[in-house]
């Protein structure tokens, strides 16, 4: 594994709709409960994306 760096990674997906943005965001967050340590997901929206940020500081 390599250590010593931070990942991040970002997806910014566009919907027909605002709504259905909040739709997704209150489905997908459960799912970002029990993630391994050093793992770190954010799902938000910005009007009508979906934006998720991936931060991992646990190296490859």
């Amino acid at each position: 594994m390599l250590e010593g760096f931070n990942i991040k990674t970002s997806m910014k997906i566009e919907f027909y709709s605002k709504k259905e943005v909040d739709t997704l965001i209150k489905v997908l967050s459960p799912d970002n409960v029990c993630v391994p340590e050093g793992l770190k997901i954010d799902i938000k929206s910005e009007n009508k994306y979906l934006v998720i940020d991936i931060f991992c500081n646990k190296g490859i």
